[in-house]
């Protein structure tokens, strides 16, 4: 994929998932479950990947999470930061991504 049309692509899935995080006064499990489905709502749509293929990938992305965003410094992190990087991240593994 072109980096332009990535960075576009995300950029959309972005800005289209980032009102979930407001809508909630404060993020717990719950909301993150929801803003994770729509982020692989989007994979669906966006890849034409089927549902299943997509979710396999679920316990590997949720699992390299904490070493790889959370490896980012406290300023960097963002809900913008982690709904890309999510999405991203199952692009790579979806092989979308080198």
């Amino acid at each position: 994929m072109k980096q332009r049309k990535l960075e576009r692509e995300i950029g959309q899935v972005v800005q289209r998932i980032l009102p979930l995080t407001r809508k909630h006064p404060s993020i717990g499990k719950k909301e993150f479950e929801e803003i994770h489905a729509e982020i692989i709502k989007s994979l669906h749509e966006n890849t034409k990947k089927g549902m299943d293929l997509i979710t396999q990938k679920t316990a590997r992305v949720i699992r390299d999470l904490p070493n790889e965003y959370g490896a980012l410094p406290e300023e960097q992190r963002s809900w913008e930061a982690l709904i890309g990087y999510l999405y991203a991240k199952y692009l790579k593994e979806l092989g979308k991504l080198a």
